[in-house]
């Protein structure tokens, strides 16, 4: 999990605002566009096919997660409002799908179904053992100085504390047969490029916990490739201008030869992948592949969308759409700061009290007799919980809120009447005339600005909702019509005329 190792920005932004990666911004998370692919590629990364059955799984900035082919076909929505920086995990036997939300874990099989909610906090890094039956993960303090490495038993939900290193534990891995696990970490003393992480081995046999890799090497994350060799990502060049990264074995050799930056390996019997770009200003980010049998690196997808650097492999048919109700505690109507008038739209909002990720539909409706009907539905945004409505009306409405099926209290919004007025001069004075939208009869009063207050100086009759009073005023003196509250409407203000 490569963020976790580059605050402050130990990779450094080259191309603008072109693209969110940079390739990795300053605050350590890697952004991009809308999943898809393009058919960009330079001459010295060839494009490769990658296995048959391979997907990839990935969460974007909008914290949606997706499946994708990463041989044709388009993406897949697998669940909305997993959060952004988000990641997915998925077991070796394609079973299972983990989704590693900041709200928590979230466990699914592949093949379709509820989720299940097995962990109520955010983890760093994790790795399902080879039946699923069990997660392994990294969890680390609010400030991050400390860090543990657990197992979950995805059935009970019981947890239990592998090994408590000192320090941050950032990424986990584990061997094809169970027996060992890889975590990288971070010494507490920072450098001059930030912390310098480490890679360990775990026999989970005996719980020997035994540092690994090149002394100086700057680990930030861990895989198994093929035959269970540990692969890891390591930061490399010594001035803050010149760091990337590169994935290599322990003893350093690199798994993606080319002259690209390449980091968050992911190890499975076929092969190795990675993320990889190189420095070029255009450049989109790049899923790798480096095949188990010896060939040629190369890209397999383009133009990858990631909230956060990782993503997970899989083989298979592509997962299903998770079932997820979000856990909806309330919701509400919000009303509008500036006050509604008759007859023009004003914006009104509705905002749920929402836990959890998955999809939250808003929905508002208005009282219409003894019924209420909808005025409009919107799929809100899992970093809000809020959309607007537009909403126009022709005097008091009621109106109530409704999220994932739960129904607000129902709230007035108070519309005052529309005044409009015009003015002309005959040979009897200023003649004043306009509308009352929302009221056909009654009668409006004219005001006249003096002494620091508006005074009444005449009525009219409004007719059809129309009215026209003529006045004996000097030139320049300021009118007003109004309009008095009424039980279906508030008091209705026209705007400020000066007689001419």
């Amino acid at each position: 999990m490569l963020q976790r190792h580059l605050q402050g920005g130990r990779l450094r932004s080259n191309r603008g605002t072109k693209r969110a990666f940079a390739p990795l911004v300053a605050a350590g998370v890697l952004l991009a566009g809308l999943p898809g692919h393009t058919a960009w590629a330079a001459p010295e990364a060839p494009t490769v096919q990658a296995p048959t059955g391979a997907y990839v799984a990935y969460v974007d900035e909008d914290g949606t997660v997706w499946a994708q082919s990463l041989r044709s076909g388009t993406p897949r929505r697998i669940l909305d409002g997993a959060g952004a920086g988000a990641r997915v995990e998925i077991s070796p036997d394609g079973t299972t799908l983990a989704v590693l939300a900041p709200a928590g874990v979230l466990i699914a099989p592949t093949s379709g179904g509820k989720a299940r909610q097995v962990l109520n906090s955010r983890v760093d890094g994790a790795a399902f053992s080879p039946d699923a039956r069990t997660l392994y993960y990294s969890i680390n303090n609010g400030v991050g100085k400390d860090g543990v490495l657990r197992a979950l038993d995805v059935a009970t939900k019981a947890t239990r504390v592998v090994v408590d290193p000192v320090g941050p534990v950032v990424d986990v891995a584990l061997s094809s047969d169970g027996t060992r696990l890889l975590y990288t970490t971070s010494d507490l003393v920072r450098s001059s490029l930030g912390r310098i992480g480490e890679a360990h081995a775990v026999d989970l046999a005996t719980r020997t916990d035994t540092r690994v890799g090149r002394a100086g090497d700057d680990i930030v994350d861990v895989a198994f490739g093929p035959g269970d060799v540990p692969i890891v990502s390591v930061l490399t060049g010594q001035e803050a201008q010149d760091v990337g990264a590169a994935v290599t074995t322990l003893e350093g050799a690199k798994v993606f030869p080319a002259e690209e930056l390449s980091f968050g390996a992911v190890g499975t019997p076929d092969g190795v992948y990675a993320i990889s770009t190189t420095n070029e200003e255009e450049e989109p980010l790049h899923v790798s592949f480096a095949p188990a049998t010896g060939g040629t690196p190369g890209r397999v997808v383009t133009d990858l969308g990631l909230s956060a650097p990782a993503f997970a492999v899989g083989k298979g048919a592509l997962p299903r759409p998770l079932t997820l109700s979000t856990e909806v505690s309330g919701v509400e109507v919000v009303l509008p700061e500036e006050r509604a008038v008759a007859g023009v739209p004003t914006g009104v909002g509705v905002g749920a009290y929402a836990a959890g990720p998955g999809p939250l539909t808003l929905a508002l409706q208005r009282r219409v007799g003894n019924a209420w009907r909808t005025i409009g539905t919107q799929r809100a945004p899992r970093t809000q919980n809020f959309v607007v409505f537009p909403v126009s009306a022709g005097a008091h409405v009621q109106l109530r809120a409704l999220a994932n099926g739960v129904v607000s209290e129902p709230t007035t919004l108070r519309v005052a009447s529309r005044v409009t007025v015009a003015q002309r001069r005959s040979s009897a004075g200023v003649v004043l005339r306009g509308a009352v939208v929302g009221a056909r009869g009654g009668r409006v009063t004219v005001q006249y600005y003096r002494d620091s207050a508006w005074r009444t100086i005449a009525t009219a009759g409004v007719r059809s909702g129309r009215y026209e009073v003529t006045l004996r005023v000097g030139r320049g003196a300021e009118l007003r019509v109004v309009r008095a509250a009424d039980r279906t409407h508030d008091r209705g203000v026209s705007e400020i005329v000066r007689a001419r």
